[in-house]
């Protein structure tokens, strides 16, 4: 596993966010939009990520699913 010291300053291709955050494309545009994030493009016009994007992106994925859980438990009170 790459330390995070290593990944500071590294770009990411969207195959290793989707890695990361264990999510498919659908999400992670979802969470771009959520996060106010533009994914940007190399030269060659492939997509890349950040790493300050990609950890942001993780907070919004957390807090979405704490929301959710949140909701849902919600909906299973009496």
């Amino acid at each position: 596993m790459i330390l995070e010291q290593e990944l500071e300053g590294r770009t990411l291709t969207p195959q290793e966010v989707r890695s990361i955050l264990k999510t498919d494309n659908k999400e992670i545009v979802e969470l771009c939009k959520k996060a106010s994030i533009l994914p940007k493009k190399n030269s060659k016009g492939q997509t890349y990520f950040s790493y300050e994007e990609v950890k942001n992106l993780r907070k919004v994925q957390a807090m979405q699913g704490r929301s959710e859980e949140h909701t849902s438990e919600l909906q299973s009170r009496p």
